[in-house]
């Protein structure tokens, strides 16, 4: 028995002396290494989401840096001249008459994310405090033929800075049912903080030729007006009464007002020749066919002639001017 006992205690004792290495090797050793190797496992994988989060982030700046680049400018005064301007040019280049264009202060819009559920606190109070950018809205309204009105359409649509078109309205004038009015609510955005200020004016562009071909397939039929009865056979002929000459219109029927803006540069009016297309802006002290130009505000400006002031409306001829009492 005795022969047995001192193998038995040699074993007993490797045995804890395994245990005990093996528990010293883990606690002062392999425990801690596993936490090193998991904890840099953790890193290199935070650092691969932080590179895609940092490309989404150049992505974000590359499209915002191209959204900018089709704003009208820093300034607020700028961006509401060129936007009013631009919308008159494009209705009167078309061909549109009693072209007439208001526009309204800039609106902050807000991120969406300023609502969000489960977001921190500090994060959304700073989100709503800073708004993404602002909109100014603006309405323009002409009268023209259905080429004309379709052309003017297309023509808008196009245009870069014109970020959105809310309204769109063509409504027949007339019991003939020959002409239409073209009244559009479009938007444009405003980002100061990411515009630059560009000298130029933008340019207008003009329609491709997809816009070019569904405007000659909608205007080869004006679907607006009532089809004209066959006319019925006469019983005789008439001889129709030769038309009476017309006496031609004053000179001052030729000028008309299409708009009233106000911006930077003080108040300008905004007038075309109806018979050649010649197309004035006038300062304050300016003048044409002797009315000088004295101050304008809203849809109204005023003009003297001869020592007597006169009122003349947006969309009207000098020769429709009102004495201003």
């Amino acid at each position: 028995m005795r022969r047995f006992l001192k193998p038995t205690l040699l074993a007993l004792a490797a045995i804890l002396f395994a245990g005990a290495s093996w528990y010293g090797y883990r606690a002062m050793y392999a425990n801690e290494r596993d936490a090193l190797l998991k904890e840099t496992a953790d890193l290199r994988r935070a650092q691969v989401a932080y590179e895609k989060e940092l490309q989404r982030q150049q992505a974000v700046r590359d499209r915002l840096a191209a959204m900018a680049s089709t704003t009208l400018g820093k300034q607020f005064d700028r961006v509401d001249h060129r936007l009013r301007t631009g919308l008159s040019r494009v209705g009167q280049d078309s061909g549109l008459a009693d072209v007439v264009v208001s526009s309204t202060p800039p609106k902050d819009e807000r991120n969406p994310a300023a609502v969000a559920r489960n977001m921190e606190r500090l994060m959304q109070d700073r989100i709503k405090k800073s708004p993404n950018f602002s909109v100014v809205r603006a309405q323009v309204k002409g009268t023209g033929t259905l080429p004309q009105v379709l052309q003017a359409l297309a023509t808008y649509s196009c245009q870069p800075w014109i970020h959105r078109i809310d309204t769109l309205t063509i409504r027949p004038v007339g019991r003939e049912r020959e002409r239409f009015e073209l009244k559009l609510d479009v938007a444009t955005i405003w980002m100061p903080d990411l515009s630059t200020d560009n000298p130029n004016d933008p340019p207008i562009v003009a329609p491709g030729e997809s816009g070019v071909q569904a405007i000659a397939l909608i205007t080869a039929k004006n679907v607006f007006k009532v089809p004209t009865p066959p006319p019925r056979t006469p019983n005789r002929a008439v001889v129709a009464a030769p038309p009476q000459p017309q006496e031609p219109a004053p000179p001052f029927a030729e000028w008309k007002l299409t708009g009233v803006i106000s911006g930077r540069r003080g108040v300008e009016a905004l007038m075309l020749n109806m018979r050649d297309g010649e197309r004035r802006v006038l300062a304050p002290g300016s003048a044409v066919l002797g009315a000088t130009l004295v101050s304008g505000a809203g849809e109204e400006a005023v003009f003297e002639l001869e020592g007597t002031m006169w009122t003349v409306r947006t969309g009207a001829t000098l020769a429709d001017r009102i004495r201003k009492e």
